[in-house]
């Protein structure tokens, strides 16, 4: 676990606040996670009915930047 990990947790236990929001008034992003296949999978389901914006807020991360993962991999898978 790295330093800015305790510093979070002592937040969440001074503060009585959830790790997000610790990790929010310590501005430190998330990084974001790769996207496994299953993911990739879940998505193209969930664009069916929904906007790649709408999609994106799901994940946490902007329409353009989802779009340009799923397009990434399914690049890499052919």
């Amino acid at each position: 676990m790295n330093q800015e990990n305790y510093y979070a947790l002592c937040v969440c236990i001074l503060s009585e606040r959830i790790p997000d929001e610790a990790f929010q008034v310590m501005q430190i992003l998330p990084t974001p996670r790769k996207l496994k296949d299953a993911d990739i999978s879940e998505i193209l389901r969930f664009k069916k009915c929904l906007t790649w914006k709408q999609v994106g807020e799901l994940y946490g991360v902007s329409d353009h930047a989802i779009q340009k993962r799923v397009s990434r991999s399914i690049k890499k898978a052919t």
